[in-house]
């Protein structure tokens, strides 16, 4: 599976906007990668691919969840978008990737979860800095992700918890859990 064909599916499914972003992801992510002594190459992957399921119809991702007997709780039910990085992973893994550490990084890279590896850390700091994101405090933690991968995770997701509340979204577990065990 040449980098190439992941390129060519996402071009061909997503938005440009969506383009633009999972490439920052891609390239932010291999940056790091490099940085903190992990495959770039792999990041990249993991970048390209890890929002390919998210310009889906909420509908749709829940009954592709079901149909792939995905573990839902409450939440994803109520906020189905939560939904698109495990069925993202499922597809791959269908599609023959068979990089544990890449699927993980798609599953996770929307709520994280405690004991996650290196790889999904990069991306999911990678998902939130990359250059196309503009929100209070991008900056700071684009400057704080070469400090230290926890730290800049931790602070991560503080900021999205902060977000979510003040903002009177629902928080998925995992989330804070996630966050507790990098605090």
């Amino acid at each position: 599976m040449a980098d190439i064909d992941w390129l060519e599916k996402m071009q061909s499914t997503l938005t440009p906007a969506r383009v633009a972003h999972s490439l920052g992801v891609a390239e932010t992510g291999a940056e790091l990668a490099a940085y903190y002594d992990e495959e770039p190459e792999r990041a990249r992957l993991a970048g390209i691919v890890h929002d390919l399921a998210r310009e889906m119809r909420p509908a749709d991702m829940l009954a592709e969840a079901l149909m792939r007997k995905l573990p839902m709780e409450r939440i994803e039910r109520q906020a189905p978008v939560l939904l698109h990085g495990p069925i993202e992973a499922s597809r791959l893994a269908e599609d023959g990737l068979r990089d544990p550490d890449i699927l993980q990084a798609v599953r996770l890279h929307t709520t994280g979860a405690p004991g996650m590896g290196r790889l999904a850390q990069i991306i999911f700091l990678s998902d939130a800095i990359e250059p196309t994101r503009e929100f209070p405090g991008v900056d700071e933690l684009r400057a704080m992700a070469k400090d230290g991968l926890r730290v800049a995770v931790a602070a991560c997701l503080r900021m999205q918890l902060v977000y979510l509340a003040s903002q009177g979204h629902l928080i998925h577990p995992r989330a804070v859990a996630t966050y507790n065990s990098f605090i």
